[in-house]
């Protein structure tokens, strides 16, 4: 508890004492963390669970960028015959940005991606993987010129194959990730 409470203190005083105009500027890098949860369709034999996640990503101009992510969910089957059988849960994708308000402290922005998600169970005769389209929102506050706390929601649709097993039944699946993390930005230019 005292760590967390140095570590929000810190943070005030960082919002407190930054006199720096916080943006979203093109040619800025980004590197970020994130965790939240993840929430797979009804009929999926998967439980939700937490998700965890890094970002990179690059600003072709203001407005728009790009980022890659890697998210990993540590699962398990709901049917009770495979009580204990863990399914580790993988997503990886690209996604294309679009910030709405660039230039101010707070930025939300839209996102549209494609990527891979692949199910790996403690049975090693299963380890499906489908395509995915994403889409969602999210919201950047920068707390400093460069450090951003972040929030982030995505529907995820895993496209592919219906497996055998029936813990995916259909072609195409609604999932749901939320995210809270952060973003650091910083520019190899040295431009900003």
């Amino acid at each position: 508890m005292k760590k967390l409470v140095i570590v929000v203190a810190l943070i005030f005083t960082m919002v407190a004492f930054s006199t720096a105009y916080a943006e979203n500027k093109a040619g800025d890098f980004s590197m970020g963390l994130s965790a939240g949860g993840y929430f797979f369709e009804g009929n999926q034999d998967y439980k939700d669970n937490i998700a965890s996640g890094v970002r990179a990503g690059y600003n072709f101009t203001d407005n728009i960028g790009m980022e890659i992510f890697v998210n990993y969910v540590p699962s398990e089957f709901e049917e009770e015959y495979r009580d204990g059988d863990t399914n580790r849960v993988y997503i990886a994708g690209i996604e294309g940005i679009f910030n709405l308000m660039p230039e101010k402290r707070f930025v939300p922005f839209v996102a549209v991606g494609l990527g891979a998600i692949h199910y790996s169970s403690s049975d090693d005769d299963y380890v499906p993987s489908k395509l995915i389209v994403n889409y969602g929102a999210g919201i950047k506050y920068f707390v400093t010129k460069d450090l951003a706390v972040r929030a982030d929601v995505r529907h995820v649709l895993p496209i592919g194959d219906k497996d055998e097993y029936g813990d995916n039944p259909h072609e195409i699946h609604n999932d749901l990730m939320a995210t809270l993390g952060f973003s650091y930005n910083f520019n190899l230019g040295g431009n900003n």
